[in-house]
């Protein structure tokens, strides 16, 4: 199960409002995986491992995190609201540009 599914009205855990939050902020922002990683110090494949609930941040990881994207660290705790669609990745490749 992925970190977007369950039943309607379900709770995420800690977890999948990190990273539904995640995801949210970081493609409104039109930011990569990587451009990302690299303004936290993280590595690319550790900050998707975040965003598939295999990986268990810290507080200062996230907090890392959360100053790349120039958000308040509690932005990525909001729950979603019912029935919000899940937010979608960034189209893979590179951009032209």
């Amino acid at each position: 199960m992925s970190a977007f599914e369950g039943r309607p009205g379900d709770a995420l855990s800690g977890r999948g409002l990190v990273t539904w939050n995640l995801r949210r902020v970081r493609v409104a922002q039109r930011v990569s995986q990587e451009r990302l990683a690299a303004d936290a110090g993280v590595d690319r494949a550790y900050l998707g491992g975040l965003e598939r609930l295999t990986r268990n941040p810290t507080v200062d990881l996230l907090d890392r995190v959360a100053g790349a994207l120039s958000v308040p660290l509690g932005e990525l705790f909001v729950a979603p609201r019912l029935g919000e669609a899940p937010p979608s990745p960034l189209r893979g490749g590179r951009r032209k540009g």
